[in-house]
């Protein structure tokens, strides 16, 4: 007996092959679009957390801005107040400097013989206006200033030869200018209590 197969069954094999080669491709396109959906969902949650950081970060920097603008502040405060500190130094040194000079000045002038009149002061130049009973007396005094140790050179501007109306004594009145050195002397820091 010989039997006949009358179905085609090399087109069957191939059509169930077509068939489990089509189910695998859905399948493996579901997985595909499966892991795109979880990835894409894991990402919008990592977006999620990074604009919550990003928004967190945000609100710190604006505190930190309004701390660094106030550190600002402060720090020009505290230069302005630095730069007052300076000038008052300066002005103590400057004030000790002249006060050392005019106290050699006076430490200077011969007693009973030569009178000042006027004592100008700059940083750099004493100006004298005086009178003395002679003229020796006013070369005694510029001698005497050119031995001080703030002054560097006196200069003779003039004298002239008067007669006191009421006593008719002759007197010499003269103009002086004197460079000193200027050196300031640091004011010594305030005690802490």
């Amino acid at each position: 007996m010989i039997k006949i197969n009358l179905l085609p069954a090399r087109a069957l094999k191939k059509r169930e092959d077509v068939k489990r080669q089509l189910i695998l491709m859905f399948l493996c396109l579901i997985a595909v679009v499966g892991a795109l959906y979880a990835v894409h969902v894991h990402l919008e949650q990592e977006v999620v957390v990074l604009q919550n950081s990003k928004n967190e970060k945000e609100q710190q920097l604006k505190k930190y801005n309004e701390i660094i603008k106030r550190i600002g502040d402060i720090q020009a405060k505290i230069s302005e107040v630095k730069k007052r500190i300076d000038i008052i130094d300066k002005l103590s040194g400057n004030r000790s400097a002249i006060i050392r000079s005019l106290d050699q000045v006076v430490i200077a002038v011969p007693q009973n013989r030569v009178y000042l009149r006027s004592i100008n002061h700059t940083r750099e130049m004493i100006n004298i206006e005086g009178t003395a009973k002679h003229n020796d007396d006013v070369a005694e005094f510029m001698n005497s200033l050119k031995s001080k140790e703030d002054i560097k050179s006196v200069f003779l501007r003039g004298t002239n030869l008067r007669t006191m109306p009421n006593t008719q004594l002759e007197v010499v009145d003269f103009g002086l200018n004197c460079e000193t050195i200027y050196k300031t002397v640091k004011a010594p820091p305030p005690k802490k209590k």
